[in-house]
């Protein structure tokens, strides 16, 4: 019966389960070394991401700034698009997040990291998992 139960349980538990996914980090050497950042805000974006993404940024010591596309400076070091993806049950709740860093003068990847909500979803706090995505790219666990 034990055994039944966890044979059950198990997929459930592994749909159920939202992630931060380990991050793309091509160059871990110049990630570490930007120290201004500009944020793309997609056109009608308005549920604060950019603003999250700045205040995240900022704790690793980085100084940002936001706007269009068509205002990006070029005497920044790098700069971060994102996409997100909202649903409602209820209320609004954060699907997907995807966070990339580009070099702003080759346009390179610099790293990329991913949330993933589950089928069986959560709400989570949005500006959490911003952090959370954001501080697994600068994670020292990762290997050049």
């Amino acid at each position: 019966m034990r055994l039944v139960n966890i044979l059950i349980l198990a997929p459930i538990i592994a749909i159920a389960c939202s992630t931060v996914r380990a991050p793309v980090v091509p160059d871990h050497g110049r990630l570490h070394s930007i120290r201004t950042a500009y944020v793309v805000v997609p056109p009608g974006e308005n549920r604060g991401t950019d603003a999250s993404i700045q205040v995240a940024l900022a704790k690793h010591g980085i100084r940002v700034s936001k706007g269009s596309e068509a205002s990006r400076p070029r005497d920044v070091d790098a700069y971060v698009t994102f996409a997100e993806i909202w649903r409602w049950d209820m209320v609004m709740y954060l699907e997907s997040l995807d966070v990339s860093l580009f070099d702003s003068t080759t346009n390179a990847l610099i790293a990329s990291g991913q949330f993933r909500n589950s089928f069986f979803h959560s709400y989570p706090s949005a500006p959490d998992k911003v952090q959370e995505v954001v501080d697994s790219l600068f994670s020292t666990s990762i290997t050049d």
